[in-house]
C-alpha cells in the first residue's frame, strides 16, 4: 500500500460563500414518537426553509413576513435563532445595518461557554459573528469590528468564515491607514481549506485549487527545512509550481493552493489559466517508498469546468441591476468560461420573459394565502444574443448584451437592432441560461437572473403624500420618519441649537407614541422598537427624567427582550449625566446578572468610569479605587473593545506606582490580545517610558523603532525622536 496520498480539495472562494447549514433535520418529517417539542421544532423550521426559499425567489417582502410570523408563533424554540440569522443576513445584504445587528444579536447569545450547541447551531454563531463584524465595517465602527472578526480567526480558523474574516480585518486597517497591517490581513484572504473535505472531481475556473498530500516522511523533512513542492500542468501548456505546508505541527498532511482564471496559459506566472474542456495533472515525487524505491513521481488529475453565472446589469457593467426600468435599455451578463472555445469571440443565445403574478384565489383563508405558491402568466418573451467581449485572442469566458424594455401601454422607440420586450409596471423580468457543464456535473441547469420592473423614468418633479391606514405599515414609516427626526435632533444639538433639537425630538416622540399606544394587534418589534426610539429621542433633547422612566417602563413590559440591556444602559448614562454614581453602578450590575446580555463589556467598563467619577468627588480620594473594575473587564471580557482602554488604565497605574513587571505582562497582553486596536501607537510610547524606567535601554529603543517604523503619522512620533538620543546615549559605553 502507497503512504503517499493525493487529494484535490474543493476551493472556498470569497464571492461564493453559502452559509453551511444542515438543513436535513428540518426537512425530515416528524417520526411518530416525536413530541410535542419535537414536532414544534420542525414545523419553525420548515417554515424557514420555505421563507428563505422565498427570499431566494425574489419573493422577500413575503418571506421576511414568514420569519416573523416564527418569531411570534414560536418564541421559545430553538429555531428562532436560525431566523433571525436569515433576518440579520438579508438586512446586512439589503444596507439596512441596525436592523441586521439586532437580529445577529439574538443568535450570539448562543456564543456561551456554559451552553451546550449542537453543531449548526456552532455554524449559525460563525455566520453571526462573520455578518456582525462585516456589519461594522460597513458603518465604520472598526474597533468594534475588530473582535468579532479576530474571534473567527482565533476560535475558528479551520472554518469557511475566518476566511472571510481576514478580508474585512484587512479592509478595516485599510480604511484607517495601517497599510502594513491590512497587506498581512489582505494576505490571509483564500488560505482556507477543509482537509477533511472529499476529493474533487473538477476545478472550477475562476476559484482557487486545493492540494493535499498525506506523506509520513513529510514532517520530517519538514522539521529538516525541506520546502514540499507539487507540479500543476494543464493539457492546454500552462505549467506552475505550489509550495505545500503542514496543516499541523505534528500531522503528515500538507496543504497547497493556486488561484485559476480563464485563459491562455503563462508559465511561471504564479496562476493556473485554464480554457474550456481542460485537465489539470498534479504531479508529487516521493523521495522514499516503502518499498524502496526513489523519487517515484504521483499522480492525480482533474477535470477543468465552469459554472455559469448570469445577472442584469448596470449599462457599465460594473455592478449588478436593481430594478428593470419601461422604455429603457436592459443589460444582460454572463461568465461561464466552459462557452469559450477559441480565440474569436463566440455568442450564446437567452431566453427573457416579463411575467406577472396572478391574484390569489380569495375563497382560501389568509393562512392558505400565505401558504399558496405564487403563479405567474408570461406576457412575453424574446432571445437575447450575448457577445463574448474582451481583447483578441478572446478568452475571458464572459459575455455581454442588451435588449430593450418597452412598455406595453405607452411603447417608445427602440434603438435599432435591439430585441424588444414588452413589459407593464411591477412585472417580472427573468433571463434563463441552461448550463451544461458545471461543477454539479453534466446535467443541463437552468440559470435564472430575476429583476421587477418599475414604471417609465421621468426627470419631472413630482410631490406626493402617502395615506397609510394599514397598522403595521404605518408603524414601519413612523419608525423611519421618527429615526429621521432623532439623527436631526443629534445634528442640531451637536451645533448647540438646543430649541431646534427638542422641536425635531418632539417630532419624532409624537411618531413612536402612535405606535406605542396602537391598539390593533401587530409584532411586538415594532413597538420594541419604538420605545427604544423613544428614549434616545428623549436623552438627545436631555429629558432624563422621561428617559428613565421610558425604559422603565420598557423594562417592565419586556423583560426578555434582547435590548432590555440597552434600556438599562440607558438608565445608567442617565444616572452618571445626573452625578448619581451609586444608582447608576446598581443599574450596570443588573446587566451584569442577565445571563445573555451582550453588552456586560460595557456595563463592567462604565462600572470602572462611575467608580473612578464618584472617587474624583469623594472627600477622601483613593488612586486605586476603581483599578479591581478595571481588571475585570481586562480578565473577564478579553475580546470586547473596552478591554484595551481598561489595559491602558491599569498600565498608567502600574507605571505609576512601580509595579513593573505587571505593567509589562499588560503591555505584552495588548499586543496579544488586541493585534488591532488603535491605541496600539500609545501602548508603544508607554512601553517605552516603562523600559527606560527600568532601565532596559534596548527594549527601550526596539519599542521606540517599532512606533516610527508601524505609525509613522502617529502623534506620539514627535515625543519618541525626542527621547532617542537620550536612549541611545544610555546604550553607548561612555569612554574610559
Amino acid at each position: 500500500m502507497l503512504k503517499v496520498k493525493i487529494s484535490l480539495i474543493l476551493a472556498v472562494g470569497m464571492t461564493a460563500l453559502t452559509p453551511l447549514l444542515n438543513v436535513r433535520a428540518q426537512e425530515r418529517a416528524a417520526a411518530p414518537e416525536a413530541n410535542d417539542a419535537t414536532r414544534t421544532e420542525q414545523a419553525a423550521l420548515r417554515l424557514i426553509k420555505s421563507a428563505e426559499d422565498m427570499i431566494n425567489g425574489g419573493e422577500a417582502e413575503r418571506g421576511l413576513r414568514t420569519l416573523d410570523s416564527v418569531l411570534e408563533r414560536f418564541p421559545d424554540s430553538e429555531a428562532r435563532f436560525r431566523a433571525h440569522l436569515v433576518l440579520g443576513r438579508y438586512y446586512v445584504e439589503n444596507g439596512k445595518f441596525p436592523e441586521a445587528l439586532t437580529h445577529l444579536r439574538n443568535v450570539l447569545v448562543l456564543d456561551n461557554p456554559d451552553r451546550k450547541i449542537t453543531p449548526d447551531q456552532q455554524e449559525w454563531v460563525r455566520e453571526a459573528l462573520y455578518q456582525s463584524g462585516r456589519t461594522y465595517f460597513e458603518t465604520r465602527q472598526y474597533s468594534t469590528a475588530f473582535p468579532l472578526l479576530r474571534k473567527l480567526t482565533r476560535d475558528h480558523p479551520n472554518s469557511a468564515w475566518s476566511n472571510q474574516a481576514h478580508y474585512y480585518i484587512g479592509m478595516c486597517h485599510f480604511a484607517q491607514g495601517n497599510w502594513q497591517k491590512a497587506i498581512d490581513s489582505l494576505g490571509l484572504v483564500g488560505t482556507f481549506a477543509n482537509a477533511d473535505s472529499p476529493t474533487a472531481s473538477n476545478v472550477e475556473i475562476g476559484r482557487r485549487f486545493y492540494v493535499k498530500i498525506k506523506d509520513q516522511d513529510l514532517p520530517v523533512a519538514a522539521r529538516l527545512g525541506k520546502t514540499m513542492n507539487v507540479v500543476v500542468k494543464t493539457r492546454a501548456g500552462d505549467e506552475e509550481k505550489i509550495e505545500c505546508v503542514p496543516l499541523s505541527q505534528s500531522g503528515d498532511l500538507f496543504i497547497g493552493s493556486i488561484p485559476t482564471r480563464a485563459g491562455l496559459p503563462v508559465k511561471g506566472d504564479s496562476i493556473l489559466n485554464l480554457t474550456s474542456g481542460d485537465e489539470v495533472t498534479v504531479e508529487y515525487v516521493d523521495e522514499n517508498t516503502p518499498d524502496g524505491k526513489a523519487n517515484q513521481v504521483r499522480l492525480a488529475k482533474v477535470a477543468a469546468v465552469s459554472s455559469g453565472t448570469l445577472r442584469f446589469a448596470l449599462s457599465t457593467f460594473e455592478g449588478p441591476a436593481r430594478a428593470a426600468f419601461l422604455n429603457q435599455p436592459l443589460f444582460l451578463e454572463l461568465e461561464d468560461a466552459d462557452l469559450d472555445i477559441s480565440g474569436n469571440p463566440e455568442t450564446v443565445e437567452l431566453r427573457v420573459i416579463s411575467r406577472y403574478r396572478l391574484p390569489v384565489d380569495e375563497n382560501l383563508t389568509v393562512e392558505e394565502q400565505r401558504k399558496a405558491p405564487a403563479q405567474y402568466e408570461t406576457r412575453n418573451e424574446v432571445k437575447v444574443t450575448l457577445t463574448e467581449v474582451g481583447n483578441p485572442p478572446v478568452r475571458t469566458g464572459k459575455f455581454q448584451g442588451r435588449l430593450f424594455l418597452a412598455s406595453e401601454e405607452a411603447p417608445a422607440p427602440s434603438p435599432e437592432g435591439l430585441p424588444v420586450l414588452k413589459a407593464a409596471a411591477n412585472d417580472e423580468i427573468v433571463a434563463y441560461y441552461s448550463d451544461v457543464k458545471h461543477a454539479a456535473g453534466t446535467e443541463p441547469l437552468e440559470i435564472k437572473a430575476m429583476l421587477p420592473a418599475r414604471g417609465s423614468m421621468d426627470g419631472k418633479p413630482q410631490a406626493t403624500q402617502y395615506i397609510v391606514t394599514d397598522p403595521i405599515m404605518k408603524a414601519k414609516k413612523n419608525l423611519v420618519e421618527a429615526m429621521a427626526y432623532l439623527e436631526l435632533g443629534r445634528i442640531f444639538q451637536s451645533m448647540g441649537l438646543t430649541e431646534g433639537a427638542e422641536e425635531k425630538c418632539d417630532e419624532g416622540l409624537g411618531l413612536v407614541n402612535e405606535i406605542i399606544q396602537e391598539k390593533a394587534d401587530m409584532p411586538s418589534k415594532y413597538q420594541q422598537e419604538a420605545f427604544q426610539l423613544k428614549w434616545e429621542l428623549q436623552m438627545t433633547k436631555k429629558d432624563y427624567a422621561g428617559a428613565v422612566a421610558t425604559c422603565q417602563m420598557f423594562s417592565r413590559l419586556y423583560p426578555e427582550s434582547p435590548i432590555v440591556d440597552q434600556a438599562l444602559l440607558g438608565i445608567g448614562k442617565v444616572k452618571v449625566e445626573e452625578g448619581e454614581y451609586g444608582m447608576a453602578i446598581d443599574v450596570y450590575n443588573r446587566i451584569l446578572a442577565i445571563p445573555n446580555s451582550q453588552v456586560k463589556a460595557e456595563a463592567q467598563f462604565l462600572i470602572a468610569q462611575a467608580v473612578e467619577e464618584s472617587n474624583k468627588k469623594s472627600p477622601r480620594p483613593k488612586k486605586d479605587a476603581a483599578i479591581p473594575h478595571y481588571k475585570m473587564v481586562a480578565d473577564r471580557y478579553p475580546d470586547s473593545e473596552f478591554a484595551g482602554t481598561a489595559i491602558a488604565v491599569l498600565v498608567d497605574y502600574y507605571i505609576e506606582t512601580k509595579d513593573y513587571s505587571q505593567a509589562e505582562d499588560l503591555l505584552r497582553q495588548v499586543f496579544e490580545d488586541q493585534p488591532d486596536a488603535k491605541f496600539l501607537d500609545a501602548m508603544l510610547l508607554k512601553w517605552v517610558v516603562l523600559a527606560y524606567r527600568k532601565q532596559d535601554f534596548q527594549v527601550a529603543k526596539d519599542k521606540a523603532s517599532q512606533l516610527l517604523f508601524d505609525y509613522p503619522e502617529s502623534r506620539f512620533a514627535p515625543r519618541v525622536q525626542e527621547m532617542m538620543p537620550r536612549i541611545d546615549a544610555k546604550l553607548t559605553p561612555s569612554n574610559p
